[in-house]
């Protein structure tokens, strides 16, 4: 928010491109080059198979995706050159759709609590992953966010069913291995509370907020 009162996102499209390029591009080649973190599972295996790649393949994957970096941001500023202005941010006014969110939170609730105890031997036995039950369970906590934010961003009142919902939803993918679509869950709530609520998150909060995620995410 800037002096004028007026609200923008916080976090927004340019901040998460880079954290996410620098996660899922970069820090496997930084991983495939060092001897480090090896008793974790599947480490020693990666860097078993990256050991294989040849030396000029890894060149060029590292040139043609830094590429992706001023193609990127360039790309935002030509549009910025189009559009100067932001536009701020503003409530959705409630309606009967997004009331009616709440209703489908409900249906959702009954179809997690379903697969999750139809699959709850693959979830939590322990043994072989199994791709199916999780990807039900990604695809629903994915449904679950979409009506969240839906409300998230209008002046309706939040259905607790939804956020109930989410929260177990990716909780139960996490203990499960699926760590990356529990991940979307944690984004759509951190960047609700830095641009959308009525009392929006500092630097202190993001940070105690991270923290407090990554050591959930380590720990399970």
């Amino acid at each position: 928010m800037d002096k004028s009162g007026k609200r923008y996102y916080m976090i927004d499209h340019r901040i998460l491109f880079a954290a996410g390029f620098l996660f899922y591009l970069i820090t496997p080649v930084i991983l495939g080059k060092m001897n480090a973190f090896q008793d974790y599972p599947g480490v020693e295996l990666f860097q078993g198979f990256f050991r294989h790649i040849p030396e000029q393949k890894i060149n060029a994957y590292i040139l043609i995706t830094f590429s992706w970096i001023p193609a990127f941001y360039l790309g935002h500023l030509a549009f910025k050159l189009i559009k100067p202005f932001k536009r701020r941010l503003q409530l959705f006014p409630s309606t009967y759709e997004t009331r009616s969110a709440r209703y489908i939170g409900m249906i959702l609730f009954v179809f997690l609590a379903l697969f999750t105890f139809v699959s709850r031997g693959a979830l939590f036995g322990g043994g072989e992953y199994n791709v199916a039950p999780r990807g039900k369970l990604s695809t629903l906590v994915v449904v679950f966010d979409f009506f969240l934010i839906y409300q998230l961003t209008s002046t309706t009142k939040v259905s607790k069913v939804l956020v109930f919902g989410t929260i177990i939803n990716s909780l139960i993918l996490l203990v499960a291995g699926g760590r990356l679509t529990a991940l979307q869950s944690f984004l759509v709530f951190l960047i609700y509370k830095t641009s959308f609520a009525p009392r929006r998150w500092k630097a202190k909060h993001i940070v105690a907020f991270m923290f407090i995620g990554f050591l959930a995410g380590s720990a399970i």
